[in-house]
């Protein structure tokens, strides 16, 4: 069984990739080793209290992870390279606790025959909307985590990735089983 990572968060928000950051915020989604002497910022309205009691916080893009998530997987090299980074909000509070995984491995995994697949244009581009996703079995071969190369924003883990998540009890973790789908009409 494959899943899609997924987040959630308390309260509904966002954490924004900086500007002011050195390199590009899909350089994370290429699956390559990053080499960065500088800090990597996120910015948020304002740091709740309760952030650091979640293990997987939402952003426009790739999932920021805490600690206790860094040190389950810290066995994985070959798949993912944690970078810490400094969240920053409105009011110059800043929270170091977390890290964004740069997964390593992207793979051709989405199983086009099983999965439900509507395509649309708009202007000259072209997006892909999976409606219901299923995975190519045995894809993903020995990794945890990879990037779906189909549609790179999408993270897909194993039933493994999910068992060791379970047992450390990680908090903001969403594993969405693929044949799941929030579309009614497919």
């Amino acid at each position: 069984m494959y899943y899609q990572l997924s987040e959630f968060y308390k309260r509904d928000i966002y954490l924004q990739y900086a500007e002011e950051n050195s390199i590009q915020y899909n350089a994370f989604e290429k699956g390559e080793r990053i080499e960065i002497k500088s800090e990597i910022f996120y910015k948020v309205d304002k740091i709740d209290d309760y952030l650091n009691n979640y293990d997987v916080l939402p952003t426009y893009g790739t999932p920021l992870v805490s600690s206790k998530f860094v040190k389950l997987f810290k066995g994985y090299e070959e798949d993912v390279q944690f970078l810490r980074v400094n969240i920053k909000d409105m009011d110059g509070n800043t929270n170091r606790n977390f890290y964004i995984p740069n997964i390593l491995k992207i793979v051709p995994c989405l199983d086009e025959v099983r999965s439900v697949i509507e395509t649309k244009r708009y202007g000259s581009a072209v997006i892909k909307i999976i409606k219901q996703l299923y995975i190519v079995p045995n894809s993903i071969r020995n990794s945890l985590m990879v990037r779906m190369k189909e549609k790179i924003s999408y993270i897909i883990v194993t039933e493994q990735f999910k068992k060791l998540c379970e047992s450390a009890n990680l908090k903001g973790i969403n594993l969405i089983e693929e044949g799941s789908s929030v579309y009614t009409n497919i």
